[in-house]
């Protein structure tokens, strides 16, 4: 189980970047960064087969694959953005961390605006109507 191994690193981490930074701020940074970066692969290592199983989902409904592909894209920005922005904060560098927020909420706003034209061409198909 992959969530033991995530849960049992966050924990061992968490106990030992609080005694580092009792001598050394920066290492403990280093540390915490460290252990996202490790459980960050570990998930990744488990999204493929997740995404394989909302694909087959997705294809028996008749879901187009452009709508799927945008919604796995806008997830990966919002987990990519939270964590780097989480690790700012933890560091002290909050106005990177905002920074960051904004960029990824422009990056799926501009990901979605192919979206929202094809939701006003059925709106205005319906209206039509």
């Amino acid at each position: 189980m992959e969530i033991l191994k995530i849960v049992g690193i966050c924990i061992i981490c968490a106990i030992l970047s609080k005694v580092i930074s009792q001598n050394n701020k920066e290492l403990a940074v280093i540390t915490s960064i460290s252990a996202v970066a490790i459980c960050a692969m570990l998930i990744i290592g488990s999204i493929s087969d997740v995404i394989s199983q909302l694909n087959g989902i997705f294809n028996s409904v008749g879901i187009e694959k452009g709508y799927i592909s945008s919604a796995f894209k806008a997830l990966g920005i919002c987990c990519i953005c939270e964590l780097t922005a989480s690790s700012c904060r933890d560091s002290g560098e909050s106005a990177l961390a905002g920074v960051i927020d904004i960029s990824g909420k422009v990056s799926v706003s501009l990901l979605c605006l192919p979206l929202l034209d094809k939701l006003m061409d059925v709106v205005k198909s319906i209206l039509e109507m």
